[in-house]
């Protein structure tokens, strides 16, 4: 877990272990995280996150392809 993003969600890191990642990301970005999801061509994209008080708050996510195993 990475400490920094529990800090500026307003989270202790433990609460965000096991979360479903989708409940940090806003409704309104949603949609758009999952399309990019599953077109991981490497350019980055910027969603609202949503903090632990209801707060919005922009953070940029890039998704990549990467081997497993």
């Amino acid at each position: 877990m990475n400490r920094n993003i529990a800090d500026l969600l307003g989270y202790d890191a433990c609460e965000l272990m096991g979360l479903d990642s989708l409940q940090i990301i806003a409704e309104e970005s949603r949609e758009m995280l999952r399309h990019n999801f599953f077109v991981p061509d490497g350019k980055s994209y910027q969603v609202m996150a949503r903090r632990k008080d209801g707060g919005r708050i922009p953070v940029v996510l890039r998704c990549n392809d990467f081997p497993v195993g």
